[in-house]
């Protein structure tokens, strides 16, 4: 291997740890940035769950209310207007019912309401068996734009009877409330959604906000409804490739619903700003410029003064004494032992014209 080739090694060598040092920069730059992505998509999924709790928050409160109101037990005018004072308190209410334990219904707020009033009340949330709120299925009821979500909570009538307080909530009112507190799109990555289920696995909260949203969820994100503890994972897409899906169980008392916030993984490279471009070139730059000095200066000062010395000692070696060391380099290295050569060809021939 050449001097100056060795030499051009030995530069980039010294180069190199620079580069991976930069490298890795970036590398643990893209890791934060990807956390905090994840972080984020956990917390969309979290604030969908936090505004679902503060609805039947909202419901437990009404309950607490309408226990010590004995006029929700009776069914007749004063009934109705004891809910409809309920209704105004809150603020998404679609409207409110009292059923006895077997479904039948007492009074409600709306005299529509008991027209429409359903024959089969399958998606009435199961009999409460203590004071907490139970949600029940997505549903309509003919008369009632939009679908709603049914929250029912035990009110006690007397020491062996207890009624039930239906409260439904209006969906729109609430997807428009997880979609404002969503985080706003992120050109560096694909689509986001964020899905918000029942019991049974229907939609009824969804982001961005469609003319025709899902009904049901993915095949492949109905797993996740069965999920007991928040977490995230990689779940199968429909073009083969990967989404990242956080979900959220909802709270105590909402069983089987869920909060799904799905969003495609974020390409490594898309995070890298323009002052991270900026710095990878600049330092690839000055990696080139410096091999390409190294080299330059290894053929001026090392390469060409030593194939010189070379070429005059084949010279030499072929019994051409005459020849010198043309190196006018005094005070360097190569000059001095360019002289040194020369005063040993002079010796050796001197010594042969001796012989002769």
């Amino acid at each position: 291997m050449k001097l100056s080739t060795r030499l051009l090694l030995l530069i980039l060598g010294c180069m190199l740890p620079i580069l991976a040092a930069q490298l890795f920069t970036e590398v643990q730059r893209n890791a934060e940035r990807y956390q905090q992505f994840v972080a984020i998509t956990r917390h969309t999924a979290d604030q969908a769950i936090a505004d679902l709790t503060s609805l039947i928050d909202g419901a437990r409160r009404i309950g607490s209310v309408a226990g010590h109101s004995p006029a929700l037990h009776v069914a007749g005018p004063a009934c109705e207007r004891a809910l409809a004072s309920l209704r105004d308190d809150m603020d998404s209410p679609k409207f409110l019912a009292v059923t006895n334990a077997e479904g039948g219904l007492l009074c409600a707020a709306s005299p529509a309401i008991a027209a429409a009033w359903p024959q089969s009340q399958a998606w009435l949330p199961q009999r409460p068996v203590d004071a907490l709120p139970t949600t029940g299925s997505v549903t309509t009821i003919p008369g009632f734009e939009g679908r709603f979500l049914p929250v029912s909570m035990r009110i006690t009538r007397n020491a062996s009877v207890s009624d039930i307080l239906v409260v439904a909530f209006d969906l729109g009112a609430f997807t428009r409330q997880i979609a404002k507190e969503a985080p706003a799109p992120d050109t560096h990555v694909g689509n986001t959604f964020l899905f918000v289920t029942d019991r049974d696995g229907t939609v009824f909260g969804q982001v961005p906000i469609v003319d025709k949203p899902l009904q049901m969820l993915p095949e492949t994100l109905r797993r996740l409804r069965t999920v007991p503890t928040p977490g995230i994972e990689r779940v199968p897409d429909q073009s083969g490739g990967t989404w990242l899906a956080a979900h959220v169980p909802g709270p105590p008392g909402a069983a089987g619903l869920t909060a799904i916030a799905i969003v495609s993984p974020p390409d490594p490279m898309a995070y890298l700003g323009n002052g991270s471009v900026w710095d990878l070139l600049i330092t690839g730059s000055c990696a080139m410029i410096a091999l390409m000095l190294a080299w330059l200066a290894g053929r001026r000062f090392i390469y060409v003064p030593t194939e010189m010395l070379l070429r005059t000692a084949q010279r030499w070696r072929e019994g051409d004494l005459n020849v010198r060391a043309a190196l006018t380099e005094g005070g360097s290295e190569f000059g001095m032992l360019a002289q040194s050569f020369n005063a040993m060809a002079s010796s050796l021939h001197a010594r042969d014209l001796e012989r002769r």
